[in-house]
C-alpha cells in the first residue's frame, strides 16, 4: 500500500466523523427533547456516539470503505495477465454500449 492511500482513507473517515458526527448533534437536539424529554448534546458527545455506535455495531460505512480497497487489490493480483486483458476488454465494451446509450 502507498502513503497517499493511507493519507486520502485518513481524511475521508475524518471527514465522515466530524460530517456524521454534527448531522447527529442537530438531528438529536431537534428532535430527541421534544418527543422524549432528553437533554441537548454538544458537538463531542455526539462524536462519542458515533464511535460507540461503531464499537457496537461493526460493520459500519467506515469499515467497508478502509477494506474495500485492500480486498479489490487482492482478488486483482491473484488474476493471470490473460484474465486481466480479458476483463479490461470486457470493461471497454460495457463503457462503449453506455457511450452509445447516452448519445441515443
Amino acid at each position: 500500500m502507498n502513503k497517499g492511500y493511507h493519507l486520502k482513507s485518513l481524511i475521508v473517515v475524518l471527514i465522515y466523523f466530524f460530517v456524521a458526527g454534527f448531522l447527529l448533534m442537530l438531528l438529536w437536539n431537534w428532535l430527541l427533547p421534544s418527543i422524549i424529554g432528553v437533554r441537548v448534546i454538544n458537538f463531542l458527545e455526539a462524536c462519542g456516539l458515533i464511535l460507540l455506535t461503531n464499537f457496537l455495531f461493526n460493520k459500519t460505512f467506515l469499515r467497508k470503505m478502509i477494506l474495500r480497497k485492500k480486498c479489490d487489490d487482492a482478488r486483482w493480483t491473484l488474476l493471470c495477465d490473460d484474465n486481466k486483458e480479458k476483463l479490461n476488454e470486457l470493461w471497454e465494451k460495457r463503457c462503449q454500449e453506455l457511450e452509445k446509450a447516452k448519445n441515443k
